[in-house]
């Protein structure tokens, strides 16, 4: 039987995702693009032309930690269409669906000289850019999985996790020049890991958990609801922190100094009705 998607469902789906999401989006693309032409005016640089400006801002350019707000944008538009192919197919449909996605996200890193990627659509998986983590998802979340496969599904994440984590963060403190070598031809780790996620959080007992942390849901959902404004105020914090070259020779520290700050101003904003929705 063929699973219907109502208008009424989507323009509830749009109106609140507009609320939660492109409200504070927007007033951040704004303040982000006026301290690009502040910093353009103080060193005397020429800006773009008009049309080069309008990419940026669409593009949420003018904040590099808002790269990924814009595939985001692109998943809420596209999901209640999308969503017509999920709930309608079944689990080997979905399956072949991941595993040809997986396969086909192998090819750009041998396709290539291994030089740094001038755009990032070529190393997208099946030409959909993150569809494919939605119906990882979903897979993962209404299909059982054995314990044999999730032993499995968690030494591959593991493994991808660590090679992330040491690529990165070596790259990063001592050879800074090729780290965007490394970061463009991640596409299997970066899946594999999430998938291993997935699985964790789909068969865990989560309450056992936080009863021991001492957390209950309504704490742990305070906490969750920092990160929106975390990911929109960093670029400010990390603005800041470089005028001043605060912990410029120890990136660790500075990292943490960062965060500390986000989450301060974040927190403090919350509290101010004005402007606590544009960070929540």
């Amino acid at each position: 039987m063929l699973i219907r998607v109502k208008w009424g469902g989507v323009k509830r789906f749009y109106n609140r995702r507009w609320k939660r999401l492109g409200i504070p989006l927007l007033v951040w693309n704004v303040l982000y693009m006026i301290m690009y032409f502040l910093s353009a005016y103080h060193n005397d640089k020429k800006l773009e032309s008009l049309p080069e400006l309008i990419e940026k801002f669409a593009l949420f350019e003018y904040n590099g930690f808002m790269w990924f707000f814009v595939p985001l944008i692109m998943i809420y538009l596209s999901l209640p269409f999308f969503a017509v192919f999920i709930l309608n197919s079944n689990r080997n449909l979905l399956r072949l669906f991941l595993i040809i996605g997986l396969f086909l996200g192998c090819i750009p890193p041998l396709d290539t000289d291994f030089t740094i990627r001038e755009g990032l659509g070529n190393i997208y998986l099946m030409g959909s850019r993150f569809f494919y983590f939605i119906v990882a998802g979903y897979y993962v979340g209404h299909f059982d999985i054995s314990v044999k496969t999730r032993r499995m599904i968690y030494t591959c994440s593991l493994i991808c996790m660590l090679i992330m984590f040491c690529g990165t963060m070596l790259l990063t403190l001592y050879m800074p020049e090729h780290y965007r070598y490394f970061i463009t031809y991640t596409n299997i780790p970066c899946i594999v890991s999430a998938i291993g996620v997935f699985t964790f959080f789909r068969y865990n007992d989560w309450n056992k958990l936080l009863n021991n942390l001492k957390l209950n849901k309504e704490r742990l959902a305070y906490f969750s609801s920092f990160s929106l404004g975390i990911y929109l105020i960093q670029g400010a914090w990390f603005t800041i922190l470089g005028f001043f070259h605060i912990c410029d020779e120890h990136i660790i520290i500075k990292f943490f100094v960062m965060y500390a700050l986000c989450v301060g101003s974040v927190w403090v904003m919350k509290h101010i009705p004005t402007v606590k929705r544009m960070v929540s």
